[in-house]
């Protein structure tokens, strides 16, 4: 299972009126693909206990691994990615 967070779903809207929707199309599979192998994603332990994330085109998937994953951020890839995980 996976829950996303409001800024996530905002970011789809944005990102679909935007014709994005093929991104979009591939972020949401890969959501499928972490829910049935959460450990794929890159341990990044530099942002928290159990966090991972695993790159979609130019965006990048922060993720925890609880007892379901929860999908923390979408961040463009040339982001600062560091910064947003002080917020």
């Amino acid at each position: 299972m996976i829950r996303c967070g409001l800024l996530l779903v905002l970011f789809l809207l944005v990102t679909a009126r935007l014709d994005g929707q093929p991104l979009i199309d591939a972020i949401v599979d890969r959501f499928d693909l972490l829910a049935e192998q959460p450990a794929v994603g890159r341990a990044r332990p530099d942002f928290g206990v159990a966090v991972r994330s695993f790159v979609v085109e130019s965006y990048v998937i922060n993720y925890r691994v609880e007892d379901e994953v929860l999908i923390a951020r979408v961040l463009h890839g040339h982001g600062d990615h560091s910064a947003a995980w002080t917020d």
